[in-house]
């Protein structure tokens, strides 16, 4: 088939247009006619939907552009043989690129829209085909809205291919391949334009055709999930190891799967209607994939469409149809799911904070919201199994205490006396081992545990045998060049010495031996137990070259073996263990990772000054060929229970700017900070998520750290009284119940000291009036009343307005009762005359009798009227 059948075509085009500049709306109506019916809707001053009655040549020709190549044909075709131009059908669009399907016009909507802007495409483009465009020209052109240089060149293209050249996305790609600046102005353009005609044989329409095919071998996976992060960074729901999910502004879902190296995505609607030429496939249920644990059961167990995509344009055309199509019940559908349950967390917040007043379910629902931060995948699939309550709070449940045991969930609460040495690190007072005195260590907090088991969890793996946390030992074999060190290297093995101790492992060791080995100082004891005991299969070692770098990155693969006598290092070096060299002989220094501190010539020792992940991003970065380190690691989760009961800058201290997103590992601005007792670097990995929680009736939201407001997100929880709609207690219902006190409590107070639905949860499984009447009785007693009495600093006459006493008929139905209520000595038998006057008698006492009678809670909620309440 010959190539670039369409160049006569769109050459016949361009001549034909020419003459249609002073009849705009006959264009238009000829692109109706041609089947192009869509996008040719203009828009008033007031939003209201008018014909477009005028258009340039480059939007019309973009017009056709957004369609692929099977509609390109049929409508190009039409529009040949209506206006009778004659010219050969194209059978081919190579090189060709495609429009954005919402911003094909090249001006913005009458609303927006002055005289002079499709008139200034017109003089561009007269001017384009003698070459006569100037700087001043293009520079006008490049001022109307959706008119940029990337748009611009390519409608130059499409209208005079043999004279102009796109640069968009693909042809910048192919251009730094062949060591071309891209321009970025007019002259630089026309520049670049004559260094290619003068260096390169192909015309233009071959070397954009050329730049796509480049392109698709540069474009992966990887690439198209950079794409849609960028597009729908605002959307992004979720990320595990196999899936990227992200959702469009109309609520539909578009996901693919990081592993595979072709690009492929999954959509909830068919694109073939109107990409014809794209490769789909609906989803089959023997797909091998993560998608059926994933976006299937987010989709709602229906099946998706799988695209094949082969560049960033396709990507980008098929996500402008995918936005503006509104499909069937599709946010219908998506917010059943996203609302299976009001305490959702944001996957893609990593500092979040449930605040609301008491009794709301924050510190319960931390259970749900952290495993499903911590293990979404597992999540989805206990959400689509669609258990009863009971059965999917247990199995919840259970999940939660597996992963707490994994230490992927830790706990801890915030009080008054928690301080740094707690949350992050401390020195801590201990008997030493032999009992002799006290030692002093440095002990990590459960934040820093947390977040160094989150950054070296599943790190990068180069070999299946590196252990998932591996310590990293350092070990001498020899000064510099050795042939110690050579036959290690050789061998795979690292060795040490000291044969007159004999078997380290304390093994049929002689007498001799045995004195030998304990008149031997403590340094070189625990060399001896660092290499027998506590080195394990799968950490990693490094050879030592001098005090600033190291030669060797091996992982251990056995244990410790005494082998005396058999080859030619086994007379001295006898105490032996496997290792398979990842590097060796090369040069890293290592200050940097090891905090400036250099290495000594102790034969073995740990180096815990940096980790696994650390040394492998810094062998990269020296340009030892390594696998990037993975950012594919499973999700740790710290909650903080009443956070704002803490000294946050206490707390926290210097960490607390390096919660922020950009400030985490791999962010736009990582950050480290020095720690001040173990002098170690740290940093927040990004898979770590903090969840935390406030009572606002402690501490408003306005009164919170100023510098812990700006790092979290805040998830307000409020009484849900609708969660006990369903109760009811001799007909009194306990949702309207709570509701009016609510309601009152607001006016008198405020929103952060309403009463939480769980105050009454009690009440939900038990079946008989009477029992619920009691249990109705000890909440009010036990609960209720004393957080009232809390709430209103034991004010009991507003207290008696939230419970509605005032307006009760009965006495007995009073909760409260005041001084008029109670049988007391008058004033005036207590007090002298002189001061009756000035005394205000605040005596109280609850009626333990009200709790009982059902009337008591019936008119918290009615009223009875003044002629009742004067009859009573």
């Amino acid at each position: 088939m010959n190539q670039f059948t369409w160049k006569p075509a769109f050459k016949a085009i361009t001549n034909w247009i020419a003459d249609y500049e002073d009849r705009q709306e006959e264009l238009v109506d000829i692109l109706n006619k041609t089947g192009i019916d869509k996008g040719l809707k203009d828009r008033d001053q007031h939003g209201n939907e008018i014909p477009l009655k005028e258009i340039d040549p480059f939007s019309f020709m973009s017009m056709f552009m957004k369609y692929g190549d099977k509609k390109r044909t049929e409508y190009i075709t039409k529009l040949l043989k209506s206006q009778n131009v004659e010219c050969e059908i194209p059978s081919d669009f190579n090189g060709v690129p495609s429009s954005q399907a919402l911003k094909t016009w090249l001006f913005p909507y009458a609303s927006h829209r002055s005289p002079d802007m499709v008139k200034t495409l017109w003089e561009v483009f007269k001017a384009a085909k003698d070459e006569q465009v100037t700087a001043q020209l293009f520079n006008r052109a490049l001022k109307i809205p959706n008119a940029g240089f990337a748009t611009l060149t390519e409608c130059l293209f499409y209208t005079f291919p043999e004279k102009y050249l796109p640069i968009n996305k693909v042809t910048k790609v192919w251009f730094e391949h062949n060591d071309i600046t891209s321009p970025s102005n007019w002259d630089e353009y026309v520049n670049t334009l004559k260094y290619i005609r003068s260096n390169f044989s192909s015309d233009f329409a071959q070397i954009s055709f050329d730049a796509w095919k480049f392109s698709q071998k540069s474009f992966s996976a990887k690439a198209a999930i950079k794409f849609l992060e960028s597009r729908y960074a605002e959307g992004y729901i979720y990320k595990s190891r196999g899936i990227s999910i992200f959702k469009t502004q109309l609520g539909k879902l578009i996901a693919i799967e990081p592993k595979l190296l072709s690009a492929k995505v999954y959509l909830q609607e068919d694109p073939f209607d109107e990409f014809d030429d794209v490769k789909v496939r609906l989803l089959s249920d023997k797909e091998n994939t993560n998608v059926f644990s994933d976006f299937k059961s987010i989709n709602l167990d229906k099946l998706g469409y799988l695209v094949d995509i082969e560049s960033e344009d396709e990507l980008s055309n098929i996500c402008d149809w995918y936005d503006e199509y509104e499909g069937e019940n599709v946010e219908e559908a998506y917010s059943s799911y996203d609302n299976h349950a009001k305490s959702r967390i944001d996957c893609r917040v990593l500092n979040t904070i449930l605040y609301g007043p008491p009794g709301t379910g924050k510190t319960y629902i931390t259970t749900e919201a952290a495993v499903e931060l911590a293990d979404p995948v597992w999540f989805y699939d206990l959400f689509e199994r669609k258990l009863g309550d009971g059965e999917y709070r247990q199995q919840l449940k259970k999940k939660y205490d597996s992963l707490v045991e994994e230490q992927r969930i830790a706990f801890t609460t915030f009080h008054q006396s928690f301080s740094y040495e707690d949350f992050v690190e401390g020195i801590r007072a201990s008997t030493s081992k032999d009992r002799s005195g006290v030692q002093y260590d440095v002990e990590d907090g459960v934040f820093k545990i947390i977040a160094d088991n989150a950054r070296t969890a599943t790190t990068s793996k180069i070999d299946s045998q590196i252990a998932d946390n591996p310590t990293i030992w350092k070990v001498s074999l020899g000064k510099g060049e050795s042939d110690l060190k050579d036959y290690c290297f050789d061998n795979d093995e690292i060795r040490i010495g000291w044969p007159l101790a004999g078997n380290l492992a304390n093994e049929d060791r002689t007498p001799e031996q045995d004195a030998y080995f304990n008149s031997r100082s403590s340094s070189t004891r625990s060399t001896f137990s660092c290499f027998v005991e506590q080195m394990k299969i799968g950490d990693i070692v490094l050879s030592l070259k001098d005090q600033n770098s190291v030669d060797g990155v091996g992982v251990i693969t056995s244990d410790y073996e005494y082998i005396p006598g058999g080859d030619e290092c086994s007379d001295h070096y006898i105490n032996r263990r496997k290792v398979k060299w990842l590097f060796k002989n090369i040069e890293l220094n290592i200050l940097k990772l090891n905090n400036q501190i250099k290495l000594v010539q102790k034969t073995v020792y740990k180096l815990d000054r940096f980790d696994w992940d650390s040394l492998l991003a810094e062998l990269s970065k020296r340009g030892y060929s390594v696998e990037s380190p993975s950012k594919d690691k499973p999700n740790y989760v710290l909650i903080i229970d009443e956070i704002n009961r803490g000294n946050i800058s206490r707390i926290f201290g210097e960490l607390i700017t390096l919660l922020e997103k950009d400030k985490r590992i791999g962010g736009s601005d990582e950050r480290s900070v020095i720690l001040p007792y173990s002098k170690k670097p740290f940093s927040v990995p990004t898979n770590l998520y903090v969840l935390g929680t406030m009572n606002t009736a402690d501490k408003s939201l306005a009164q919170l750290d100023l510098a812990l407001r700006r790092r979290f997100e805040f998830k307000e929880m409020l009484p849900d009284p609708e969660l006990l709609r369903d109760i009811n207690v001799y007909g009194v219902n306990i949702a309207e119940l709570l509701t009016i006190m609510n309601q009152r409590i607001e006016i008198l107070l405020d929103r952060d000291h309403l009463i939480g639905h769980s105050y009454f949860w009690s009440l939900k499984d038990l079946k008989t009036d009477e029992e619920m009447l009691d249990e109705l009785g000890v909440i009010f007693q036990n609960k209720i009343i004393p957080l009232l009495q809390e709430y209103f600093f034991a004010d009991w006459e507003r207290i008696g307005w939230v419970l509605n006493d005032i307006d009760k008929k009965h006495k007995l139905d009073r909760f409260i009762h005041l001084s008029e209520d109670l049988e007391n000595e008058k004033l005036s038998k207590i007090f002298s005359d002189k001061v009756v006057s000035e005394v205000s008698d605040r005596r109280y006492k609850i009626n333990l009798e009200a709790f009982k009678r059902i009337t008591a809670y019936k008119y918290i909620i009615e009223k009875h009227s003044t002629k009742e309440r004067e009859e009573a």
